[in-house]
């Protein structure tokens, strides 16, 4: 630092040192007794076989029209992941289609704070039109158009599929 006197000659003050008293940084960790352990459990699979109707296209007063003759479409799930060459995995998320019981509605999500979601082609047909795709199974290669990326699909275990 400088400091400037009447007669125009400077000198050089040395800066003073601030000190700050350190403080301890103090970390829980709590064993498998209690906490969180998201991280150390095995995830569990979100995909039902019974999901209920997405009632969203149903009429009501105030949109009489659009109504759906072909039932109502389920609502989507979580169905796996993808994985792509660079090592990222991005959530897999499907539901049956509307129009064929073989056929799914599939897309995935961006791995951001505010995920956006990305069409899924197979096979150059896009899987969230009305027709749908081909069911997903573990190996499968999919398509992602809108990151240019490819990916390899691995399906969650159903736990139970018969009730």
């Amino acid at each position: 630092m400088y400091s400037q006197k009447a007669n125009a000659i400077y000198t050089y003050m040395q800066p003073q040192k601030i000190h700050k008293p350190e403080r301890p940084i103090q970390i829980n960790v709590q064993g498998s007794h209690g906490g969180d352990n998201r991280y150390s459990r095995s995830p569990e699979a979100e995909r039902v076989w019974d999901t209920p109707p997405d009632y969203s296209r149903i009429p009501s007063a105030e949109r009489p029209f659009n109504i759906p003759t072909q039932g109502v479409p389920e609502s989507y799930q979580s169905m796996g992941i993808i994985k792509t060459p660079d090592g990222k995995l991005l959530p897999l998320y499907g539901r049956r289609s509307i129009s064929s019981r073989e056929r799914y509605n599939y897309y995935t999500r961006t791995d951001t704070y505010n995920p956006i979601p990305i069409p899924i082609y197979i096979k150059g047909r896009d899987c969230q039109d009305q027709v749908g795709c081909p069911e997903l199974f573990n190996g499968d290669r999919v398509n992602m158009s809108a990151t240019n990326e490819s990916g390899e699909v691995t399906i969650y275990r159903v736990r139970d599929i018969i009730r």
